[in-house]
């Protein structure tokens, strides 16, 4: 009778520790969930800033202490001229060309630096949700978020590398005609390609502010 006794304590204590270390384990989960939810919410706000500022090629004060624009005057220059580049003489082009170096990447340089934050920012919101869906099931909206941000940081990171592209086109155009006319093949391939940029741009602008839009509706 003892040992059934005993035997029945056991087992009541041991329903009782099991017990209590379930309850113990769903309320880490619970919190563990609950902070999870709220770092991915304070991230999708930071991504979402990043972002904003990404495709209205524009810095944070990060950005802008690294990298710095020529003279307001030069840049005004620069745009004059670049605009005139097929038909600039030998001699307008050896002026221009300390012009070039000082302005023209500018604009693929702070592109690329804060496609490097956004991508970032993006693989840290990315992980936090991973992370929550060990916990938890993810909902099928979270999902189409990743997707989406997903595509969005992969377009911008095109637009970026676009942008660089056309920045070694100019200067292949530039080196060309000191020593070609502006309609021979070297250039005028170079022409077609810089125009093929622009239009590449133009619409992955398109589909990013499509991907925007979607993501503002979610």
């Amino acid at each position: 009778m003892n040992n059934r006794k005993t035997l029945a304590l056991g087992l009541i204590i041991g329903a009782g520790v099991l017990f209590a270390a379930s309850v113990y384990v769903q309320q880490a989960q619970r919190e563990l969930s609950l902070s999870l939810q709220i770092r991915i919410a304070e991230q999708a706000q930071i991504l979402t800033t990043i972002a904003n500022l990404t495709y209205l090629n524009q810095t944070d004060a990060v950005a802008e202490d690294i990298i710095t624009d020529c003279s307001p005057d030069s840049r005004i220059q620069y745009e004059t001229r670049i605009n005139q580049l097929g038909s600039l003489s030998n001699t307008a082009l050896i002026e221009f060309e300390p012009l070039f170096e000082a302005c023209a990447g500018f604009f693929a340089e702070k592109k690329a630096l804060m496609v490097s934050r956004l991508r970032r920012e993006f693989d840290v919101y990315a992980a936090y949700i991973q992370l929550l869906s060990t916990i938890k099931a993810a909902e099928p909206l979270v999902d189409q978020q990743i997707e989406q941000w997903a595509e969005l940081v992969l377009l911008e990171e095109e637009r970026s590398q676009l942008m660089s592209e056309k920045v070694f086109v100019q200067a292949s155009i530039i080196t060309a005609l000191k020593t070609e006319s502006s309609q021979s093949d070297t250039v005028q391939s170079q022409l077609v390609r810089s125009q093929q940029i622009t239009q590449r741009v133009a619409a992955v602008n398109g589909e990013i502010e499509a991907i925007r839009q979607e993501l503002e509706n979610l």
